[in-house]
């Protein structure tokens, strides 16, 4: 960092000296000054490159370098790890996670998919089994019902089902036939709202002595604030009672919002703010 505030104020003094001053002398000084920070920023950015070697180490941890290094896709190759490494979350090329686990063969996997997909079209899970079998080369999926049968066609069959809860396909791992073949098994589950869900009045906040003691969750709501009272929480009771599941919107992370600021996507395709809150609730 010392470095770049070094070159900014080179750069700088030179570009005020040969702007505003008008000899001669003053114009090449604030030429050689801007000619030198540009060589001191070209020569740390190259030099940054090969920060694996101990004395260059320190280049690594500059942010403004580590910027140049990624959107340049440069990946070090050396005995001994850099000092510093950038981590994704794999959603780049895997938002199901799938792809590990088929490393390993596990014999059933169940992937609860829950990428923002209001059409079910299901483009995420469509990638990855694409990739699993044309770049990988991983495994095959197939249809357990009639395995002569295209598995993107059950696929499409999803969409067309709107009472279907889920889904599962049969995996054959193996790729050449010096492999010896293993199966497994695969199910979906989506966050979709089925037929038999459809319809249903909004349901009280699941409390923590219901699902820690199955005690029965009484029949009142929380209001904005903890310290509700009881005429409040019927309150709020009597119009979210007029409401169903898949009235309410995606950016409200509370009763109130539902109530008066219900906009936004609606359940359970929702927007981050209202998926988060859906947690937090």
């Amino acid at each position: 960092m010392i470095l770049l505030f070094v070159c900014m104020a080179l750069f700088c003094m030179g570009l005020t000296t040969y702007r505003f001053m008008k000899s001669e002398e003053d114009c090449t000084s604030g030429r050689r000054l801007i000619d030198s920070s540009v060589l001191i920023m070209t020569t740390a950015v190259s030099l940054s490159f090969f920060s694996y070697l101990r004395p260059l180490h320190g280049l690594s941890f500059t942010p403004v370098f580590r910027q140049i290094q990624q959107a340049t896709r440069y990946v070090i190759k050396a005995w001994h790890p850099p000092n510093m490494l950038y981590v994704t979350d794999g959603g780049v090329q895997d938002c199901t996670a799938i792809t590990q686990l088929l490393q390993r063969r596990c014999e059933v996997i169940m992937l609860v998919l829950a990428a923002s997909d209001p059409t079910d079209d299901l483009a995420v899970l469509r990638t990855t089994m694409e990739a699993v079998q044309n770049k990988l080369k991983l495994a095959s999926f197939y249809d357990l019902q009639d395995p002569r049968r295209n598995v993107f066609a059950m696929l499409d069959d999803y969409k067309q089902n709107s009472s279907a809860h889920s889904f599962k396909m049969g995996i054959r791992y193996g790729w050449n036939e010096v492999e010896t073949p293993s199966f497994g098994t695969l199910w979906v589950v989506k966050n979709r709202l089925p037929d038999d869900f459809l319809n249903q009045t909004v349901q009280p906040h699941l409390r923590e002595e219901e699902i820690m003691y199955n005690t029965p969750s009484p029949k009142s709501w929380n209001g904005c604030s903890g310290d509700s009272s009881a005429s409040e929480d019927n309150e709020v009771l009597e119009e979210l009672l007029d409401m169903q599941t898949e009235d309410l919107g995606g950016l409200g992370c509370c009763d109130c919002c539902h109530r008066w600021g219900n906009c936004g996507r609606k359940f359970p395709h929702l927007t981050f703010t209202g998926g988060l809150a859906e947690l937090v609730d």
